[in-house]
């Protein structure tokens, strides 16, 4: 089974992978990706063992929390599910503006990331120079925020 990223990501090697397969080694052992944004090269690729760094602490954050926490995360999301709107969006998307980020578990982080995803314009992770996101919300008619079976593949 093919696995898919969660997320668009900016710089994302998803585009790469349409071309054929034929440059890639059969056989190794372990897969290194030194920067993996939506994580396009190791899910299309599948390997056994893979090594996924990046430089975002969100990115890593809620990559760390579908694999541990999944169910809270899930909750979250059908919160965010619930009360989603611009203004909601605009709310939560200012609690790294306020301080109120500082107060939050690992696990409202992710969720948080995982909900603006979903419903900011055009799916784009973007922070400003005091690392404060600034993607303006999106225009969906009908968002889907609690995406169980992308989330569960990974």
């Amino acid at each position: 089974m093919t696995l898919k990223p969660f997320t668009k990501w900016t710089g994302g090697k998803r585009m790469l992978l349409t071309q054929p397969h034929e440059h890639l080694p059969f056989d190794y052992n372990k897969y290194f990706e030194p920067v993996v944004g939506g994580g396009a090269g190791p899910f299309e690729m599948s390997p056994e063992i893979a090594v996924m760094v990046d430089w975002s602490g969100d990115l890593k954050n809620t990559y760390v929390q579908i694999l541990d926490n999944l169910e809270p995360v899930l909750d979250l999301l059908h919160i965010h599910q619930e009360n989603n709107s611009k203004e909601y969006y605009l709310d939560v998307r200012s609690v790294d503006r306020d301080g109120r980020i500082k107060t939050m578990s690992d696990v409202e982080r992710a969720a948080r990331i995982l909900y603006m995803l979903r419903v900011d314009f055009n799916g784009l992770y973007r922070v400003n120079s005091k690392n404060q996101f600034n993607v303006p919300y999106g225009r969906y008619k009908n968002p889907q925020i609690v995406y169980s079976e992308l989330i569960l593949s990974v």
